[in-house]
Order: C-alpha cells, then sequence, then structure tokens
C-alpha cells in the first residue's frame, strides 16, 4: 500500500514538473532533470520500502543472542587455565565487543528506526525549493 502512495505521488509531481515546463515557468533542460530526479527518487522509495517490508525473522534475532550468550558464558571455562585472573578483564572486553556488535546488528534490522527521516526530508525540501527559485531567477 505505501508503494502506491509513492507511485501516486511521483506521478502527481511528474505531471506537475510537465505543467510547470508547459507553461514555460520553467525551462526544458529543468523540466527533464527534475523528472530524472524524481525517477530516481521513486527507484530508491521502491528500495526503501522493500527493506522495511522485507522482515528479520524473530528466531533468527533469537537464536544468534542465545547462541552468543551461550559462548560468552563458556568462555572464561576455557580461558581460566590460559590466562588466570587476566581472565576477567579479558571477557569483560570480548563480552562488550561482541554485545555491542549484536546491538548494532538488531538495529540495522530496522534503519528507519533510527534515522532522522524528518529532518532529512526537510533538509531535501528546502534545498529542492532553493534549486527552483535559483532556476525561476536564472530565467526571468
Amino acid at each position: 500500500m505505501g508503494y502506491l502512495v509513492t507511485s501516486k505521488a511521483n506521478c502527481f509531481l511528474c505531471s506537475h514538473v510537465a505543467k510547470l515546463a508547459q507553461d514555460r515557468e520553467i525551462s526544458q533542460h529543468t523540466s527533464q532533470v527534475l523528472l530524472d530526479l524524481l525517477n530516481s527518487m521513486g527507484g530508491v522509495i521502491g528500495g526503501c520500502e522493500r527493506l522495511l517490508s522485507t522482515p528479520m525473522p524473530l528466531s533468527y534475532t533469537r537464536h544468534t543472542t542465545r547462541t552468543m550468550m551461550v559462548f560468552l558464558m563458556t568462555l572464561p571455562f576455557a580461558l581460566w587455565p590460559l590466562m588466570g585472573w587476566a581472565t576477567v578483564p579479558c571477557i569483560f572486553l570480548i563480552t562488550f565487543i561482541l554485545i555491542g556488535i549484536e546491538e548494532t546488528g538488531v538495529e540495522i534490522e530496522e534503519p528507519f528506526c533510527i534515522l532522522p527521516l524528518h529532518a532529512l526530508c526537510e533538509a531535501a525540501e528546502r534545498d529542492v525549493s532553493t534549486y527552483v527559485e535559483c532556476q525561476a531567477a536564472a530565467e526571468a
């Protein structure tokens, strides 16, 4: 359903750009550049929607977490004969690193929850508006 909204929005924007070109409010070159950018944006948005709609199985996340915890709980028994009391800081460091990597992996599974998308969209809107205003001023 989100893809239909994207297609409708993209179609609306393309028709609006075509109308602006037809009314000679923007040049043919600017119109072509905007249409190419809209086409590229549609492809990128479609890719993002496929990423978002492809779920990571919960059993995979649980399995990797449990396997890592079993490994980390048994690692001190394997390292103690070799390292003695140096095992404690070593295990702390290894645990910190591996849990950090695992948490990063969980966040990467849902990339749109951690990205500042609203701010990025506002910046893109501001840049496009500035570009259109500059083009209109150059043509006037």
